[in-house]
């Protein structure tokens, strides 16, 4: 599967370069961290493996670097993939996402824009395969805007003109094509849109070299072709293209440690305004509307003209109010005019009307004492504040009978107070019905403690479960899932990959019958497949504010008054994790307004790892290590690998540190398949198994021991303690 591949409306990224990787430096593995932390559809722009694209050069000097964004890759070929007599690298390493083998050309769709990618090794002439394909398919286009890539270019600096390009030019700039991407000359190379013979004009097409994807560089000649606006050498880096209906924006990201950059923004080919009515709507019954996401690409004033589906008088302006008399879902209608008369296509939103539940705000989670009571104070909302009586019920969560009663002012706090007779973590729920029957609940967890001789709070769980496939990776789910019926009160945990192989909605209902009885007192990480579709918005409706706030996916929470846990996301292509970043920032803050003894973080992917293929050290995770060490964690938690691995304590630079040293676990056993490694041992590594099962911590004020739980039919365990720093 092809993930990041976005062809719904709407704003989209396309990011890369061409002449890439070799293993004679590493300048392709600082163009990947670029990559890491940037999302979107990957392109190549030919050349990828140097020095003769065989399947060797693929596998030991692309695929380290770039090959981690594969599954997002749409590549184009270049002149040194065919460089070794036999071979065919390219189409092994890439498959079907570089084009039909022998042809290599292609097109596909992202967003509002059509994206054709061409083969310069095979011929262009009026009469070739390639451009009667390339006439039909732009021909067949129905998007507005057009972008194509192939690995030499028909203008630059370096090489002149190809005149052997010139119909392919000629074709894409009869059709309105915008960009033209091209490398084989190493450096980077803007071009001010032109006609195929060279003349400057707003409506050309806008060409971009960039051969800057870490291989080397060749020098930009002294002087440049007409039209050359922007030219650098010997800066590694990625061109990031935004595109969106009518327009687009580049931005040349160089590698870290250098200064050149270049961005500007540009718009399609007669292009007309865009309407966008925001939505969708829910009232029960006045809505304000915002049209202000609308845009005209030549920047001309819009005028609005709104349908509210209800048959009333047409709405005008940016934001206007609408009330319904009726219930229901109406289909709202925008279209925008700009100041010469162009209309937009017309866009659609919905208004529902209907009566809408209360929304209950019951707080953080609690800690408690056994025999001591703790209070409950919630805040009802509604946006109707004659939808009262409110009536509510409290679950305590312990099988005690319920506390009910109701309000009839919103201003009005529910209070209560509870005692618990048991140490343990105890969901505890309101729920609100308002006087048309709608319902809201809110819950928090109460982690019970005992006075004296404290029992442990136990904390278990694995990451890598619930598949829904059958085959190689056996099923184990509902067997791990069964080992967490045994610990009725323990807090659960998962390390990403939770519903396999996408992380769908229709995935998640195979989790949903191995460990989904668990959810409510289960706290989840992002895997890198909860993002295989380009985003992971079923988890969010899966386990709501439990995988942390949506588009985020880190979070923080205590258990008990020692523990303090940390869910990291460390999906950097979606959600940065690099120095500076906002979940970097978000993560010092925490740890410095932490004030437990004791700290376990869980992220999907380790940092160090065993493995069969020499690759074990994940060196972009390296400023989650250097963050947690300093702030003295004891504790990491990860998945990823379908194995269990222990590690001794160590620091951030893989040094062991018995004093101040974070213990790391690897628990990718949760059900999704396992597989130990044997090869390549990482240092430190103390035991490693490919035994199904879960890890159940047990946590102390001052310390915690460790133990893995395998299935039924497996006979590896694990078990050892340690102590809070």
């Amino acid at each position: 599967m092809l993930v990041g591949l976005d062809a719904s409306v709407g704003t989209v990224t396309l990011v890369g370069a061409g002449d890439i990787a070799s293993c004679t430096n590493d300048n392709d593995e600082a163009t990947a961290r670029l990559l890491d932390e940037i999302p979107g559809t990957v392109f190549t722009l030919g050349d990828n493996a140097y020095d003769k694209g065989s399947d060797a050069d693929y596998a030991n000097c692309y695929d380290p670097t770039w090959g981690r964004h594969k599954a997002r890759t749409r590549p184009a070929v270049g002149d040194r993939e065919d460089a070794t007599s036999g071979s065919n690298g390219f189409h092994n390493y890439f498959g079907v996402a570089g084009g039909e083998s022998a042809k290599y050309y292609y097109s596909y769709d992202v967003g509002d824009w059509h994206i054709v990618v061409l083969n310069s090794k095979l011929s262009t002439s009026t009469t070739s395969a390639q451009y009667e394909w390339l006439e039909a398919d732009l021909a067949a286009n129905t998007r507005q805007c057009m972008l194509a890539y192939w690995h030499k270019p028909y203008i630059s600096s370096a090489s002149g003109v190809r005149e052997s390009l010139k119909p392919i030019w000629e074709l894409l700039y009869a059709h309105g094509v915008e960009i033209v991407l091209n490398a084989d000359n190493r450096y980077y190379e803007r071009f001010a849109p032109q006609t195929p013979d060279e003349v400057a004009t707003p409506d050309g097409i806008r060409q971009f070299i960039v051969g800057t994807g870490g291989a080397g560089n060749t020098s930009v000649p002294g002087t440049r072709h007409p039209n050359s606006e922007v030219a650098q050498k010997a800066v590694p880096g990625v061109l990031k293209l935004t595109l969106e209906a009518g327009r687009y924006a580049w931005e040349f990201v160089p590698v870290a440690g250098k200064n050149f950059t270049d961005s500007g923004t540009g718009s399609c080919s007669g292009a007309s305004p865009v309407a966008q009515p925001g939505g969708p709507y829910e009232s029960e019954g006045t809505v304000t509307f915002d049209g202000s996401a609308s845009f005209n690409p030549h920047d001309e004033v819009l005028t609005y003209d709104w349908n509210f589906g209800d048959g009333s008088p047409q709405g005008t302006g940016v934001t206007p109010t609408h009330t319904y008399t009726s219930d229901g879902t109406y289909t709202v209608t925008l279209v925008v005019t700009d100041a010469l008369g162009n209309a937009s296509e017309p866009a659609t939103t919905t208004a529902q009307i209907h009566n809408i539940p209360p929304s209950v705000d019951v707080g953080a989670d609690r800690s408690g004492i056994v025999g001591a009571p703790i209070s409950l104070s919630a805040q009802v909302s509604d946006p109707n504040p004659a939808d009262g009586p409110w009536q509510y019920t409290i679950v305590w969560g312990d099988g005690t009978p319920l506390t009910t009663g109701f309000i009839d002012d919103l201003s009005i706090l529910i209070t209560a107070t509870h005692t618990f007779a048991a140490a343990g973590n105890y969901t505890v729920t309101v729920t609100v019905t308002d006087k048309d029957q709608g319902q809201g609940s809110a819950f928090f967890v109460a982690s019970i403690t005992a006075p004296s001789g404290a029992e442990p709070y136990l904390f278990i769980g694995a990451g890598d479960i619930g598949t829904c496939g059958t085959g190689y990776w056996n099923q184990r789910d509902e067997e791990t899932g069964k080992l967490l019926d045994q610990y009725p009160t323990a807090t659960v945990f998962t390390a990403g990959d939770n519903a396999n192989p996408d992380g769908t909605t229709a995935n998640y209902d195979c989790y949903d019958q191995a460990w989904g009885r668990h959810k409510h007192r289960t706290w989840a990480a992002l895997g890198n497949r909860e993002y295989n579709t380009g985003n992971a918005e079923a988890t969010w409706e899966y386990f709501g504010d439990r995988v942390g706030p949506r588009g985020k996916g880190y979070y923080s929470f205590d258990i008990g008054d020692y523990w303090h846990v940390i869910v990291l996301n460390d999906n950097a292509s979606f959600v940065p994790i690099k120095s500076g970043s906002e979940q970097d920032r978000w993560l010092q803050e925490d740890l410095a307004a932490n004030t437990k003894p004791c700290t376990i973080a869980i992220f999907h992917q380790p940092m160090v790892m065993s493995s069969d293929n020499e690759f074990n050290y994940r060196s972009s995770r390296q400023i989650l290590w250097d963050r947690l060490y300093a702030a003295g964690a004891e504790i990491i938690l990860n998945g990823h690998q379908h194995f269990y691995e222990r590690f001794a304590p160590m620091n951030p630079s893989r040094e062991r540190d018995d004093a101040k040293g974070i213990r790391q676990f690897i628990v990718g056993t949760g059900g999704d398949g396992t597989k130990e490694p044997t090869q390549y041992i990482a240092p430190l590594s103390e035991v490693r198994s490919a035994d199904y099962g879960v890890l159940k911590l047990a946590l102390y004020p001052d310390r915690y021991e460790w133990e893995f739980l395998p299935i039924p039919g497996y006979e590896f365990t694990d078990q050892g303690s340690g102590t809070c720093h």
